[in-house]
């Protein structure tokens, strides 16, 4: 006997609210239609975690109003922060961490920002440096970047984090527009199901106070999305798509004949900006916040977490979670 998700999901026990809702929609077309890329664990948790659907929003830059305080706190603990510094390979002894190799990254393959970084950041020679005299260490770099480290040590790279090659990531895509006319009607959320590959856009004019109380932006946009299946197009050419699925939202004007102020469009090829996929038997390879090295712990969206979905709030979970680990293994 055959059923439909939907029937499937209601006979066992989602409440009929949530499943009107657009988000349910979203994960149930995204994991029929493309079930090589999306797990069927974390479309569940996703929607289980919609039974608490409130939606947050920094009312600013992350900078100003989340790092900036955390750095102010720790500094005042006595902690010293090193800023742009590449982790090359990770020092360990008789199942301890004893010590981080660093360097700095060399801008020029970025050529100061005028194009992309190449996956692997190379580094600037001579400015290697050893840290040492640590207690324990939290890891906290995206999943790629963590690939690089200590090649070829059979010991660091024992069965637990072999497994971690297993986990594969994509290229993101984000693409910013600020506009004098608005384009959108007022909306407390962001769009979903829009045309590939950018499928999802928001408009923080009404969410963000910088832009609410300035009458220079009529919107504020931004789309996200997945590079694959797209790397060689354009950026001019996905551009194109992106506006022609854009155009078929109810209300929506054309953004181009709004008065454009300024737009900025993101390809997020490298290794410390790809994003963890969560395809069908990924979370066996996801590794815990503690690891074989006894003051060693991990935190990042593709550590397994409370949340344990790829995002922000998965990041801050297994961060959180790290860092009572620390705490624990201090105190012994």
């Amino acid at each position: 006997m055959t059923t439909c998700y939907t029937r499937w999901a209601e006979e066992n026990g989602m409440p009929a609210n949530l499943m009107k809702k657009r988000m349910f929609r979203f994960y149930r077309d995204a994991y029929f239609n493309w079930p090589g890329e999306v797990s069927a664990y974390i479309t569940l948790k996703s929607l289980a975690l919609l039974k608490k659907p409130n939606v947050f929003f920094v009312n600013g830059s992350y900078g100003e109003k989340i790092i900036a305080p955390i750095v102010a706190h720790f500094q005042g603990l006595g902690g010293t922060i090193v800023q742009n510094k590449k982790l090359l390979s990770v020092e360990h002894q008789n199942g301890s961490v004893q010590g981080l190799v660093i360097a700095d990254p060399d801008p020029k393959p970025h050529e100061s920002g005028n194009k992309r970084w190449t996956p692997e950041v190379p580094v600037l020679p001579k400015t290697t440096e050893r840290i040492t005299g640590m207690d324990a260490v939290i890891i906290a770099i995206p999943l790629d970047c963590f690939k690089e480290l200590n090649r070829g040590d059979a010991v660091f790279w024992n069965d637990s984090f072999l497994k971690i090659n297993n986990i594969s990531s994509v290229a993101t895509l984000s693409w910013q527009l600020w506009t004098k006319e608005p384009v959108l009607p007022r909306l407390p959320c962001a769009i979903n199901g829009l045309d590939e590959p950018m499928p999802t856009v928001i408009d923080y004019k009404h969410l963000i106070d910088e832009y609410r109380n300035d009458a220079r932006f009529g919107s504020v946009l931004e789309w996200v999305g997945q590079e694959t299946g797209f790397e060689e197009k354009t950026d001019e050419q996905i551009k194109t798509i992106v506006l022609n699925g854009f155009k078929k939202i109810p209300g929506a004007k054309d953004p181009m004949q709004a008065g454009v102020i300024k737009d900025v469009f993101r390809r997020n090829t490298s290794h410390y900006e790809r994003y963890p996929l969560t395809e069908p038997g990924v979370n066996k390879f996801r590794p815990t916040t503690t690891t074989h090295f006894n003051n060693l712990f991990l935190s990042g969206d593709w550590v397994r977490n409370e949340v344990d979905i790829p995002n922000m709030e998965g990041a801050v979970a297994s961060g959180t979670e790290a860092g009572n680990q620390t705490i624990r293994y201090l105190q012994q």
